[in-house]
C-alpha cells in the first residue's frame, strides 16, 4: 500500500525562512559596516567631503530598511548645518543707510562701512561660499571632485595591479602605463597610491 506524503509543517518552514533571511540580514549588515569603514578611512586620509556624502547615500538608498547615518556622518552634517547658519546671518536690505542732507559724503561712507562690518554679508556673498562650507574648495585652487575622480582612478589602477600577470595576457602594470599614458615607474606610483585607498588603514 502506498504510503501518504507527510503533511507539510508550515510552522517549520516558516521557521527555517526568518532564519534565512536572519542570516541575509546579518550578511547585509556586515557589508555595509565594512563598506562605511572604507568610506570613513578614506575620509580620514584624503580630507575629501565626497567620501561623506557617499556614506550618506549608501545609506539613504539601502536595499533593506534604511541602514542608520555614522556618528561621523552626522558631525559632518552638523558642523555644515552651524556654518551655514551663522553664515545665513545676512544683511537685512531694509537697513541700508539713507544719507542725511547734513551729511558730508565722507560722514555717509563712513556709515555704510560701519553698517556693512555689523550687519552681516550680502546673499550673494553668503551663496558664493557654499562649496568652502560644504569642504568642496578652498577658495583657491583646491577642487574636491577634480581630487575625487582622481582618486577613484587610482584606485581601479591599485585593483588592476593586484591582478596577477598571467601568460598570454597583457602585464597589469603596463595595462595601467597604457591607461593613463605614463612610464612605467609612474604607474607603479599610481598603482601604490591607490592600495593605500583600496586598503584604508587606520593611523597607528
Amino acid at each position: 500500500m502506498a504510503r501518504r506524503p507527510a503533511p507539510c509543517n508550515s510552522e517549520a518552514t516558516s521557521a527555517a525562512g526568518d532564519v534565512a533571511d536572519e542570516k541575509r540580514l546579518m550578511q547585509w549588515r556586515r557589508g555595509m559596516e565594512a563598506r562605511l569603514e572604507t568610506l570613513r578611512l578614506r575620509t580620514e586620509q584624503t580630507k575629501n567631503p565626497l567620501y561623506v556624502w557617499q556614506a550618506i547615500a549608501a545609506c539613504g538608498m539601502a536595499d533593506y530598511p534604511r541602514y542608520p547615518l555614522p556618528e561621523w556622518c552626522l558631525m559632518y552634517l552638523t558642523t555644515v548645518a552651524s556654518m551655514f547658519l551663522t553664515t545665513g546671518k545676512l544683511q537685512n536690505t531694509l537697513t541700508y543707510p539713507i544719507k542725511h542732507e547734513i551729511e558730508t559724503d565722507e560722514q555717509y561712507r563712513e556709515r555704510v562701512r560701519e553698517w556693512a562690518e555689523t550687519a552681516g554679508i550680502t546673499p550673494r556673498a553668503a551663496l558664493a561660499r557654499v562649496p568652502q562650507i560644504l569642504g568642496f574648495s578652498d577658495g583657491k585652487s583646491r577642487n574636491s571632485f577634480f581630487d575625487y575622480h582622481k582618486n577613484q582612478k587610482e584606485i581601479v589602477d591599485a585593483m588592476m595591479g593586484e591582478v596577477p600577470a598571467r601568460p598570454g595576457f597583457i602585464d597589469p602594470i603596463e595595462w595601467v602605463a597604457k591607461r593613463n599614458s605614463v612610464e612605467k615607474k609612474a604607474a607603479n606610483d599610481r598603482i601604490r597610491r591607490g592600495r593605500k585607498l583600496l586598503h584604508p588603514k587606520r593611523d597607528t
